[in-house]
């Protein structure tokens, strides 16, 4: 049974000084509701005898208010309150396809009778473990466990985290580490440095560059390379999806990805697009100077390069 009333504070602060006031409402529900006020009305005017919070502080009852629909009134009467009247209250039904419930107030984790000041990595397992289908929790679980379910990776040997520049994927990376170490002989994390969406610039320059940095790294030092190697894009910035798919395509490595609402994933095709070597090497010395200045005089291009469409621009 929910207890028949609700306290309800728009005040959102976390610590108070001597003589500041903490105003909150107090609904009470149901027929019955004027008696068993006065239970609580009780509790309230005791506030002085009990410390509270952290700093143990003490608070006392200044003044309580009963309202009415355009008015109010005091019912605090010598230190004491007095039985309110009954209220009454009319609320026009509505019909709600989706409703998004915000809670205000932090919440609180309970382990074995204790308040969890801060969650270890063990502790948070334990929550996932203990869902009905912790696997379909997020993008990376659901998807890596489908490569591992459908047989697309049979030897789970090396499995490489990536996650982005930023605190929240930092600690989503050591999470998913824990989740994984049971599956595969060995999980490594690795953060893409500049590769944060908070930092538009960066990202584009830096970030996406240093992930096809990393990941043709882990290709080409890893046992078994190319032919044992899968792309897993699911997860992360949309962004990286494209970038995955190239990456995949010039270094031969299938690529999968989990669409929202599917049951698995599926492999990417293959872009209408061909990488030629030989041309990279004739132009290396070009393509190294656009990326180590990001900008290189025209003189520089091949001969019959059109640079009508940069004209007409």
């Amino acid at each position: 049974m929910p207890h028949p009333y609700i306290i309800r504070c728009h005040d959102q602060h976390t610590s108070f000084h001597p003589g500041q006031t903490l105003v909150f409402d107090l609904l009470l529900l149901g027929p019955s509701n004027t008696d068993f006020a006065m239970y609580l009305f009780r509790v309230f005017e005791d506030f002085h005898l009990y410390p509270f919070g952290v700093d143990r502080a003490f608070f006392y009852l200044q003044a309580v208010y009963q309202l009415f629909d355009q008015t109010k009134e005091g019912v605090l009467k010598n230190n004491y309150v007095v039985k309110p009247e009954m209220t009454y209250f009319h609320a026009e039904e509505k019909h709600y396809g989706k409703m998004l419930i915000q809670f205000i107030t932090p919440c609180r984790m309970v382990r074995k009778g204790k308040v969890l000041r801060q969650l270890s990595v063990e502790e948070i397992l334990q929550r996932i473990y203990e869902l009905e289908d912790h696997t379909k929790l997020c993008a990376e679980m659901s998807s890596i466990t489908s490569l591992l379910h459908e047989g697309i990776v049979n030897d789970p040997q090396n499995l490489y985290l990536l996650a982005s520049d930023t605190e929240e994927g930092e600690k989503i990376s050591r999470i998913l580490k824990a989740y994984f170490q049971p599956m595969f002989r060995h999980v490594h994390t690795f953060s893409i440095e500049n590769l944060n969406g908070e930092k538009p610039e960066l990202f584009r320059d830096e970030g996406l560059r240093n992930l096809v940095k990393v990941i043709v790294q882990i290709v080409r030092v890893v046992p078994g390379r190319e032919e044992e190697s899968v792309i897993n894009a699911t997860g992360g910035y949309k962004a990286q999806i494209s970038f995955a798919g190239l990456i995949g395509q010039v270094l031969k490595i299938p690529v999968y990805y989990q669409f929202e609402g599917f049951a698995s994933v599926i492999s990417l095709p293959e872009m209408p697009v061909f990488f030629d070597y030989k041309i990279w090497l004739k132009r290396f010395q070009l393509f190294r100077d656009l990326y180590q200045l990001g900008v290189i005089s025209t003189k520089l291009l091949p001969e019959r390069t059109d640079l009508s469409a940069l004209k007409g621009a």
